[in-house]
């Protein structure tokens, strides 16, 4: 592959002795005008990415490979955490977890189990209703006051039942069995119930932690309970047993961690978690004697996220570094196709993301350390560009993947057609797809390879690592992001001459200023029907210093750019 390099840059090299650039004026460039067809924008978007999750601290998946490589707890921690030891310290006790909310005109049903139960009104200390074993009484709120079947509680907002580890009672909602604690039921303004478990020491809360399953290799399920662990003690420590929000310690979903109660004890392969739990017990990860926050989700698409970029606080021992286990993972690579009308209904549904009928869905560097589509920066840095039929919006890359998936949900779909992470791109190049097939087809791609194909910016940094999937790996020090504008204009050359340039490729390229004015015009030549936006070719002019406010001002006041891009390019320095 080498030596075809050579000789296709020889033959390009002096094919560029033949070729003379013309220096158009702005009016020449323009023409002709955008079809209508073209205005339309494409009829589905395709993204490419990795993970499912924020990617911070440990991958879940990742840890089960290391696991199965022999890496014992601790060892998995210390990766993740970079910098942390694990160590025993004093639990908080009287934890408190919310479960659920509901009307009170539906209520909460308690289901009591081999045993009778009595329910206890708070404003008296009194039992006030009682139920046979598989009874399951109602509790519900009429007229501002709780009601247990037809009882009507006068002066209490709150009752409860206290949980027999030998009798577990189903609570619904949520629809799960407890036996640890006090299952609690809050009457809240508007007559809406809360649902939460109460007086539960650690070790009974981390019975019932539902993050991976039971059956996974015992050193991942000492990881993953040591780092629930002290996810929950920092948290304790530093918002309190009762926060006010929810009158909780910690929420029982993916707000903080999934708890499922007996349902975990009782599952398959149960006795294996509870016996990681109790082999951890009082193990926490530490940095400088304090519990770390221990965040982790299913999967990182092979790189940690730095906790500043995936939140607010740059904590030491939350890096982004490059993690080649979490390939196990089955949502390591994924990849979705969207409808132009989809997409154009589910960023319709909110202010910051509706551009009328989307034509177009951009990244716009600089990525995180890791690769993901973060915050944006400036006018021109970072985030998501979302352009349509009504102008053109900027967000974070996380607030795109909110709104998607809320719009896929609200279809009735499920998390198979959501964007899982932030770290994801539209589309794919070219050259990527030829390198991934090649080494496939088992052509021996190597390093060299993927150094070069990305410094010529023939593939972007995300799909580096793609590549590094199907066994091209290339250590990032390898491979520079930098390529001069002209070398850049020789390897489009040659793609344009064997009919592998894109319009899309060029529209990327010209954007963001990797060709100069008259660079980007020659190539549009050679690829019939391309016709590369206006504000494309303004921003090559303002990247070469031949951008006027002039050519700004005339292009915004007939259409051809949206006064939000004329904002921007003024900004940038043209004016």
């Amino acid at each position: 592959m080498r030596r075809t390099r050579r000789i296709l840059a020889a033959l390009i090299a002096a094919l560029m002795l033949l070729v003379a650039l013309p220096d158009l004026t702005m009016a020449q460039a323009l023409a002709p005008v955008a079809t209508a067809d073209t205005a339309a924008g494409p009829p589905s978007f395709h993204f490419e990415g990795g993970g499912w999750g924020h990617g911070v601290g440990m991958s879940q998946y990742g840890a089960y490979n290391r696991a199965q490589r022999g890496q014992t707890a601790e060892q998995i921690l210390s990766f993740y955490y970079q910098g942390s030891i694990v160590q025993p310290v004093a639990q908080p006790s009287s934890v408190r977890i919310w479960m659920a909310e509901t009307p009170g005109a539906s209520g909460v049903v308690l289901t009591a189990g081999s045993q009778p139960i009595n329910i206890w009104a708070a404003n008296s200390g009194q039992p006030v209703g009682w139920a046979a074993a598989g009874a399951s009484p109602r509790i519900t709120v009429a007229n501002g006051a709780i009601k247990i079947a037809d009882d009507v509680i006068a002066g209490a907002d709150r009752v409860w039942v206290d949980l027999d580890p030998a009798s577990p009672v189903t609570v619904n909602p949520p629809a799960y069995r407890f036996n640890r604690g006090r299952a609690e039921i809050i009457m809240l303004p508007g007559g809406v119930l809360r649902v939460i478990i109460s007086n539960l020491g650690m070790q009974e809360y981390m019975y019932g932690i539902s993050e991976v399953p039971s059956s996974w290799p015992m050193e991942v399920l000492r990881a993953q309970a040591i780092a629930a662990r002290s996810y929950a003690a920092e948290k304790i420590g530093r918002a309190g047993l009762d926060q006010a929000y929810c009158d909780c310690s910690l929420v029982g979903d993916q707000g903080d961690q999934v708890y499922v109660g007996y349902e975990k004890e009782a599952g398959a392969g149960g006795a294996n978690w509870v016996a990681a739990v109790n082999a951890t017990d009082s193990l926490l990860a530490t940095y400088n004697g304090a519990p770390v926050q221990a965040f982790y989700s299913s999967s990182n698409g092979g790189y940690t996220e730095a906790s500043e970029d995936a939140f607010v606080a740059a904590l030491p021992y939350l890096r982004a570094v490059p993690d080649p286990d979490d390939v196990a993972s089955p949502d390591h690579r994924w990849t979705r196709d969207y409808s132009q009308s989809e997409l154009t209904r589910w960023l319709s549904a909110a202010s910051d993301t509706n551009v009328g009928v989307v034509q177009s869905v951009d990244v716009v560097p600089p990525l995180t350390t890791s690769g993901r589509v973060g915050r944006v920066q400036s006018a021109t840095q970072g985030g998501v560009r979302i352009s349509g039929t009504a102008g053109v919006k900027r967000v974070s890359g996380g607030r795109f993947q909110s709104v998607v998936n809320s719009g896929v949900f609200a279809d009735g779909f499920g998390y198979n057609r959501t964007l899982k992470s932030t770290l994801f791109w539209v589309g794919s190049t070219p050259h990527y797809q030829y390198m991934a097939n090649a080494k496939l087809a088992g052509v021996p791609i190597g390093c060299a390879d993927v150094a070069w194909a990305a410094t010529q910016r023939l593939i972007r940094p995300i799909e580096v690592r793609f590549l590094a999937d199907i066994g091209v790996s290339c250590p990032d020090a390898a491979v520079s992001r930098e390529a001069a504008p002209s070398t850049q204009y020789v390897v489009m050359l040659a793609l344009a001459a064997n009919g592998g340039l894109t319009c899309a490729d060029l529209e990327w390229s010209s954007s963001y200023g990797y060709l100069t004015w008259t660079a980007a015009v020659n190539l549009r030549s050679m690829i019939p029907g391309c016709l590369i936006s206006t504000y494309a070719y303004m921003v090559v002019l303002q990247v070469s210093g031949r951008l006027t406010c002039d050519d700004i001002a005339w292009n915004r006041d007939n259409g051809f750019i949206t006064p939000l891009q004329a904002s921007w390019l003024a900004g940038a320095g043209a004016c």
